[in-house]
C-alpha cells in the first residue's frame, strides 16, 4: 500500500478557524476544508464541491465525468469567490472564473447555478441557530430542488453543514459523498476529485492462509496477528502490499463530550490528498460507553483501487482513546473478510 494513501493524520488543534458569514458553527471550519456533493438534479452524473480558504475566500467546483452512453465529454467549472466576512449573510464581493466559458453553451447557466448554491445554502443554514449533531432534519421550501424538501444538516460536514437534501418522494436530490482537508498548498485533493468510479477487482486475489499466531503490542495496546505480518515501524504492521495496521493514541478534542465526538468523527471521516472516503458507503457508530467504530470505504485515485478501513477507538478512563486502524484493499478484504474481522475484534 502506498504511503500517501496510508497517512493517518490527527490534528486536534485549531489553526485559522472561522465560519461562513452569519453562521454560528459548532465546529469551526479550518482553512483547506472541503465538501463534495452528488447533485442528482442533473441528467448526467454531476458533483459540486465547496472549499474554504479563509473567512473571506472560497472555491466552488462543478465536475461531471465522461458520459460515454450520451457521448458527453468530461465537464469542469471552477470559481473563486470572495465575500464580506463581516456581513450577516452571504455577500459576494468578487469572483474569478478559473475555467474557460464557452459561448453558446450552458456554461453561463452553470455559473449562475453555482452562485445560487452558495447563496441558498448560506440563507438556509442561517435559519438554523447551531448544528451540534448529525443528521438534523429541517423541512423547507426549496424551488431549486423541486419545492418542499427536507434538508439534513450535520455538524461533521464543514462550511454549510448541509449533508443531504431529500425531496417529497423520499429521493435524495443532493447528497454529500465526501469531506476532506487539504494538507498544504501543494495538495491537489480538491481539484482532483472525479467521483467514485466503478473499480474492477483483481482476479488474482488469494485466500490468506493464516500463519503462526502472535500478539503484537504498542503503548499498552495489543492485537493478535500472525507470521504473515511484518512490523514496519513501532506502531505499524503490514501484510505484503494488501493491508496495513496501525495502533496509536488519540487525545480528546474537548471536555465537551458532544463536541469531542463530532470533532473526532469529522477528522476520521475526512479524505486525505487523493484518497476519498465514500460517505454513502461508510458507517460510524458511537457507543454509549464512548467507544467509536468506523467502517469506511474509500477510493484511492493513485492506485485506482477501493480500500476498506476499520477504525476502532476505545475510550480510556484516564482520558483519550486507544486507536486501531486496519486498511485493506477491497478485493482482498472481501475474499478474506473473516480473517481481517478476527484481527479487529482482537484489539485490546
Amino acid at each position: 500500500m502506498k504511503k500517501s494513501f496510508l497517512s493517518i493524520l490527527f490534528a486536534f488543534t485549531f489553526f485559522s478557524v472561522f465560519a461562513v458569514p452569519g453562521v454560528k458553527q459548532f465546529i469551526p471550519d479550518a482553512s483547506g476544508e472541503y465538501v463534495y456533493y452528488k447533485d442528482n438534479t442533473f441528467k448526467r452524473e454531476s458533483y459540486i464541491g465547496i472549499l474554504v480558504y479563509d473567512d473571506a475566500n472560497y472555491k466552488i467546483r462543478y465536475f461531471a465525468p465522461t458520459d460515454e452512453a450520451s457521448k458527453l465529454p468530461e465537464k469542469e467549472m471552477s470559481i473563486l469567490v470572495s465575500v464580506n466576512k463581516d456581513s450577516a449573510f452571504w455577500d459576494m464581493t468578487g469572483e474569478y472564473i478559473m475555467t474557460q466559458v464557452l459561448p453558446g453553451t450552458e456554461d453561463a447557466d452553470l455559473i449562475n447555478y453555482l452562485h445560487d448554491i452558495l447563496y441558498e445554502f448560506s440563507a438556509r443554514r442561517n435559519r438554523i441557530e447551531v448544528v451540534d449533531a448529525m443528521n438534523v432534519p429541517s423541512t423547507q421550501d426549496y424551488a431549486q430542488f423541486g419545492g418542499s424538501v427536507t434538508i439534513f444538516f450535520d455538524a461533521i460536514i464543514p462550511i454549510f453543514n448541509v449533508r443531504d437534501i431529500v425531496d417529497s418522494k423520499g429521493e435524495k436530490v443532493l447528497e454529500c459523498v465526501c469531506i476532506g482537508k487539504l494538507t498544504s498548498s501543494e495538495d491537489k485533493g480538491f481539484d482532483s476529485f472525479k467521483g467514485f468510479p466503478q473499480v474492477a477487482e483483481n482476479d488474482d486475489v488469494q485466500k490468506i492462509k493464516a500463519g503462526k499466531s502472535m500478539k503484537v503490542s504498542y503503548d499498552g495496546k495489543t492485537v493478535k496477528l500472525d507470521s504473515n505480518w511484518t512490523q514496519s515501524l513501532e506502531n505499524i504492521w503490514t501484510l505484503g502490499d494488501e493491508a496495513l495496521l496501525t495502533m496509536a493514541f488519540v487525545p480528546v478534542a474537548s471536555e465537551n463530550e458532544n463536541f469531542n465526538n463530532m470533532y473526532i468523527v469529522r477528522k476520521l471521516m475526512s479524505s486525505s490528498q487523493t484518497s476519498y472516503i465514500n460517505f454513502p458507503e461508510s458507517t460510524v457508530n458511537i457507543k454509549k460507553n464512548g467507544d467509536m467504530i468506523f467502517n469506511c470505504e474509500s477510493y484511492d485515485a493513485a492506485s485506482n483501487k477501493n480500500i476498506i478501513t476499520n477504525k476502532i477507538l476505545k475510550k480510556k478512563k484516564s482520558g483519550g482513546y486507544d486507536f486501531l486502524s486496519l486498511a485493506v484493499y477491497q478485493g482482498d478484504y472481501k475474499i478474506n473478510k473473516s480473517y481481517f474481522d478476527k484481527i479487529v475484534k482482537s484489539f485490546k
